[in-house]
């Protein structure tokens, strides 16, 4: 009996001394010892970084207790948490960037030293720890960004009665991406197609972080066209072109007895008025190239502003690094026409009215051979040179260069450059476009819709 009472006794007694009351030991701050994420302190060495926040421990009394030292809010410059240190300037050993250049830290994280100057006046910046060329990163992304491209005056229509867009401003409008200001310099070749490129430079500006420029250039067509410039004794007129003046006297010749040189214009014959006047298929060296010290943005516009804007031609231009060496062409056929067959001829009472489909190849390296191979949608493709008109399955082959522009057009309702192969050596650009067309496409004259553009 006396044994029962001690056991009902002991029960209450080891109660009483668990209750705590629900709260925590005195000292304990929330009776866990694990906060911040799970980090403990074991004794006072114990450290860890959660983000950028270093926690370590400090006894307090017979307690420890958790310091929290928040790197990002520190302004000695030791912003980075760093297990086992605390808050460092940078991580041991580590090399990394700094205002551009290369440096490398220290063993214990306090400071660092300059290890390489990055030359952002070349193109060079700190990447991941090393200078890089950022036109050679450029290369490697094969993105529309890039240090240098190929722009063309394309063709465009030239309908007569003040309605000449091809004659309207050409320009190229280059934007700067990058956070560093950076040289953009245009260029053109004033050699022959085929010779050595004897290089003059056009336009040369500077263009600010996040800003645009705007490049008016002279024309250059690529159809064989006269550029129509006024000129006079001094000029020099594009490749294939002389100083003619009005009564076809070059300028260079005594003008006729009581008469002075007038409408003394770039052409390519005399008496031409820079309106269709060219061979239409044709190979030049009339391409601008557009280099620059930083990747940059370009397209290019004809016309500009909307001058004209009843034909108009806008792109966006890839770089060299972008372009590539194998194209299948999609385009759109031509559907203003000249034609004896009256369900094809657009205008009965004239016999100028082709407005035509190209397609456009610009050479960017030396000895490029091109082989292009027509679609089955060709028809009457405009001979080049001394190779007849082109028709589906013909094969052209040609070697060309940096600067040179391989010009091909149709004459024909309907008749379409898609389908064709262009395939090259080298990498090349390749533009496919109309002078002017309609949409939607149609069958015969009877079936047309509005409207042409």
């Amino acid at each position: 009996m006396k044994a029962r009472f001690a056991l009902l006794l002991l029960v209450p007694l080891l109660a009483l001394g668990c209750d705590t009351g629900g709260g925590p030991p005195p000292g304990r701050d929330g009776g866990s010892p694990f906060r911040d994420g799970g980090f403990f302190c074991i004794d006072e060495t114990s450290m860890t970084c959660q983000g950028n926040v270093h926690l370590s421990c400090v006894r307090d009394s017979e307690f420890l207790s958790t310091v929290r030292d928040d790197c990002s809010a520190r302004t000695d410059g030791s912003n980075i948490c760093v297990t086992g240190l605390g808050c460092r300037v940078c991580r041991p050993d580590e090399i990394f960037c700094r205002e551009g250049d290369v440096v490398q830290c220290n063993s214990d994280g306090t400071d660092y030293t300059l290890v390489e100057e990055c030359d952002i006046a070349a193109g060079d910046v700190c990447d991941l720890g090393q200078c890089k060329n950022l036109c050679q990163l450029a290369i490697e992304a094969r993105s529309y960004q890039g240090c240098e491209f190929f722009g063309v005056d394309l063709d465009n229509a030239s309908l007569g009665a003040g309605r000449d867009a091809s004659g309207q401003q050409y320009s190229i409008v280059v934007s700067n991406p990058s956070p560093y200001p950076t040289e953009v310099v245009v260029e053109q070749n004033d050699a022959p197609q085929g010779s050595e490129p004897v290089l003059s430079e056009v336009e040369r500006v500077t263009v600010l972080p996040g800003d645009l420029e705007v490049l008016d250039l002279p024309r250059r067509e690529v159809d064989g066209a006269s550029s129509f410039a006024p000129c006079d004794a001094t000029s020099a007129c594009n490749v294939g072109e002389s100083c003619w003046c009005a009564g076809e006297v070059l300028v260079e010749d005594p003008p006729p007895v009581g008469e002075m040189h007038r409408d003394c214009r770039c052409r390519n014959a005399a008496g031409s008025n820079g309106m269709n006047d060219g061979t239409h298929s044709a190979l030049t060296s009339n391409a601008y190239r557009v280099r620059s010290v930083l990747p940059i943005i370009a397209y290019q516009f004809n016309p500009l502003d909307n001058v004209g804007v009843f034909s108009n031609d806008a792109s966006l231009l890839l770089p060299t690094s972008a372009i590539g060496q194998t194209y299948t062409v999609v385009g759109w056929p031509q559907t203003i026409a000249n034609s004896t067959n009256v369900n094809e001829d657009f205008d009965p009472t004239r016999e100028d009215e082709d407005l035509r489909a190209f397609m456009t190849i610009v050479g960017a390296t030396p000895g490029t051979h091109v082989t292009v191979t027509f679609g089955a949608a060709v028809r009457n493709v405009v001979g080049l040179g001394t190779r007849p008109n082109a028709a589906p399955g013909d094969v052209w082959e040609l070697d060309i260069g940096p600067f040179d522009v391989v010009n091909i057009e149709t004459q024909g309702f309907n008749a379409d450059f898609t389908g064709t192969l262009v395939d090259a050596t080298s990498p090349v650009g390749v533009f496919v476009g109309s002078e002017a067309s309609d949409a939607p496409r149609f069958n015969t004259l009877a079936n047309r819709q509005c409207c042409a553009d």
